[in-house]
């Protein structure tokens, strides 16, 4: 069971990246959910995560601004709703994902 949570993850951060970067023409992070759209190949679920905000993603949000204070491994990009109150996954601008209690996740810094 352990190892389908880790894949889920993995598929589900590897998601979130892909929102973040898929700007080929632009260079720029996406705006909205619907830009990355294509790149996710549709994913319904993962869009409808996003728009219902049930994941957190900090919309058009350059990595070098936003990571230049506190770096890449302690900014967020994304996070699950209840992660600020309750705890729950967060993906870094890094890349990596951590499972934080309210207390860590206070700790970490967020885009401005």
């Amino acid at each position: 069971m352990i190892g389908f949570l880790r894949y889920l993850l993995r598929s589900l951060v590897g998601k979130v990246i892909v929102v973040w970067t898929a700007a080929p023409t632009t260079s720029q992070p996406p705006a909205n959910a619907e830009q990355p759209a294509p790149y996710l190949k549709n994913d319904r679920h993962l869009l409808n995560a996003l728009k219902n905000k049930d994941v957190v993603f900090f919309y058009d949000v350059p990595m070098i601004g936003a990571a230049a204070a506190a770096g890449c491994s302690r900014t967020v990009l994304a996070y699950e709703k209840g992660a600020p109150t309750k705890g729950g996954w967060v993906v870094l601008f890094d890349g990596s994902a951590r499972l934080l209690d309210p207390t860590e996740f206070k700790k970490f810094a967020l885009p401005k």
